[in-house]
């Protein structure tokens, strides 16, 4: 006869959030005596699904951030729309390869370096980067913003 399979537990409340810089004391964060932990009970699939739950209960409203969490704030709108800080301007990735003359001018430079590497004993796999960039920047300088 198959095992008796225990109830799932109850999900936990989530976790409150604490003021700035208060502390929680390490023994707060031991499970309680006597009670089962997600561990004890390897290939649980109910059991995962409560952890599973609780921690979409306790997780943030946004990836992480450095500077949300030095700020307090997620960056993020619950929704996923990155928000820009105030002050801050979102560009087009577009705007920041090189155009028309500054492309030209990086082709140059790149051009000189190729010929500098192939003068000496440098090997392709060093080389091949370079020709890459230059591939790309040829239609980079045909085009004006």
């Amino acid at each position: 006869a198959p095992a008796p399979v225990a109830p799932p537990p109850a999900a936990s409340p989530p976790a409150r959030a604490l003021p700035p810089g208060e502390v929680v004391p390490i023994s707060a964060l031991a499970p309680d005596e006597g009670q089962e932990t997600e561990r004890e009970r390897p290939g649980d699939l109910a059991a995962s699904f409560v952890t599973f739950a609780r921690l979409l209960q306790q997780r943030p409203a946004g990836p992480a951030s450095l500077d949300a969490f030095l700020e307090g704030g997620s960056g993020q709108s619950r929704g996923g729309e990155q928000e820009a800080g105030a002050g801050e301007k979102v560009v087009a990735i577009t705007s920041l390869l090189y155009h028309g003359r500054g492309a030209l001018d990086r082709a140059a430079a790149v051009r000189a370096e190729i010929h500098a590497l192939l003068a000496g004993d440098t090997p392709w796999e060093s080389v091949r980067p370079l020709v890459e960039e230059l591939l790309d920047l040829v239609p980079l300088a045909q085009q004006q913003r």
